[in-house]
């Protein structure tokens, strides 16, 4: 299907990004990082697309732009945070539990129905995540890190945005769907940058680190316009969608994790080659 090939290529530009966005994260603030690439996502939409907009919508579709704006930067900081702080192998994999709440969460909103092999997929989703906090040297539960806190409050919020993106390009343009609530999301940064007084350290940053930063905006640009291009069309179902772009999360353990020198890789990349399984059985 033409849909699952353009969230395929979606899932590569979102694993490029992560390694990126990792490299450049140890003396970064977090929604400082999120802040550049929006902004160079929303530069860069406004020299290709700026007369794809129209500005007169319902009340109820500017709520939901602020709704989703709003969740969007919430669930940015505490994945860019978690990046940040943990090893790329370890919250990739985790990230694969949003699954879950999404298929529920699209069983109930859009009515997409979830059979017996998606439901064992599930189950094997939760198996390697607990798998994944064995010390492989030890077999014995480590416990949740924080990372695991910042990943679960990630995908709480998270997993209504797929739901939101479903809906909206029922009623608008690819083009509109993506930008408004992207501009939100970055006024929201901008207020909380001023709060702290950061613009100095805002400016210094993006005259040392301009180019990566610009190169993650078009990173974020057209994986998330590909997204959008994939779930619009009538035949896809988010249900499905969701798993195969978290097939993201295997090269980033693979990979990320071998640029980065991580621990227990062998480990991790086996857990996560569970975890695609739990997937495909999904789709």
């Amino acid at each position: 299907m033409e849909w699952t090939l353009l969230i395929i290529l979606s899932a590569i530009l979102v694993s490029i990004s992560d390694i990126v966005r990792k490299k450049k994260s140890k003396d970064i603030k977090s929604y400082h990082l999120l802040f550049y690439t929006i902004a160079f996502a929303v530069f860069f939409f406004l020299i290709l697309f700026h007369d794809k907009l129209i500005y007169q919508f319902p009340i109820n579709l500017w709520i939901l732009f602020i709704f989703k704006g709003l969740l969007l930067t919430i669930a940015g900081i505490l994945m860019f945070q978690a990046i940040k702080q943990f090893e790329l192998s370890y919250i990739s994999p985790m990230r694969n539990l949003s699954i879950i709440a999404t298929i529920i969460l699209s069983y109930f909103i859009l009515s997409e129905s979830i059979t017996i092999k998606q439901g064992f997929g599930i189950f094997i989703l939760i198996i390697s995540s607990y798998l994944m906090e064995l010390d492989p040297a030890t077999h014995k539960f480590e416990g949740f890190k924080n990372g695991f806190y910042l990943i679960f409050a990630w995908f709480f919020f998270v997993a209504l945005l797929p739901i939101i993106d479903k809906y909206l390009l029922t009623q608008l343009s690819i083009y509109n769907a993506w930008f408004f609530p992207m501009v939100i999301t970055l006024i929201a940064l901008i207020l909380i940058i001023f709060i702290q007084k950061e613009f100095s350290i805002i400016k210094h940053s993006l005259k040392k680190n301009w180019m990566i930063f610009s190169t993650l905006g078009g990173l974020f640009l057209f994986d998330t316009f590909l997204w959008f291009t994939a779930i619009a069309k009538p035949n896809a179902l988010i249900s499905l969608a969701i798993p195969l772009r978290r097939t993201s999360n295997f090269f980033n353990t693979i990979f990320g994790g071998r640029i980065f020198h991580e621990k227990h890789l062998v480990y991790r990349g086996l857990i996560c080659f569970l975890m695609i399984i739990g997937i495909f059985l999904i789709i």
